[in-house]
């Protein structure tokens, strides 16, 4: 049993004196694998879905406007586009974000704050455009329809 202990112990000394990527790096290396795939997901879409899945097939699913989740795709774009600010990131951001507009006049579905405030937060919070904000704003009453007092 301390032989067990030992050669555990041993081996758990051995891996940590391996060299590890800093964070820095490993940051850097995971913007630059997910631009490069939100950039080719986006050839996949067409003017009115966005991204819902991809199965093990490789077999690509997209969404409306309407999935719960439709703000993701966009939020990721800002994300990527805040990190690497890489201009084109910001244009597909910018692109998808306007595709959810429609959204802030939803007023049957509380998922709305997911779908503007990935979306159009995120544009807002980076660009400072006064019309995401004007989104954001018509969300939140829209939004505030379904409270029951």
């Amino acid at each position: 049993m301390k032989k067990k202990w030992l050669l555990l112990s041993l081996i758990g000394f051995l891996v940590s004196c391996s060299k590890q990527e800093s964070m820095d790096a490993l940051t850097a290396r995971v913007f630059t694998v997910a631009e490069q795939q939100y950039l080719t997901m986006d050839t996949r879409l067409e003017s009115t879905t966005l991204p819902q899945s991809i199965a093990p097939d490789s077999t690509f699913k997209s969404s409306t406007i309407y999935w719960w989740c439709s703000g993701f795709y966009p939020g990721s774009l800002w994300y990527i586009y805040e990190y690497t600010q890489n201009e084109a990131v910001k244009t597909l951001a910018e692109k998808n974000t306007l595709k959810l507009d429609p959204i802030q006049y939803v007023t049957n579905d509380h998922d709305v704050g997911f779908q503007l405030n990935c979306s159009y937060g995120n544009g807002f919070r980076l660009t400072g455009n006064e019309d995401y904000k004007k989104v954001l704003y018509q969300g939140a009453q829209s939004l505030a329809t379904r409270l029951v007092l």
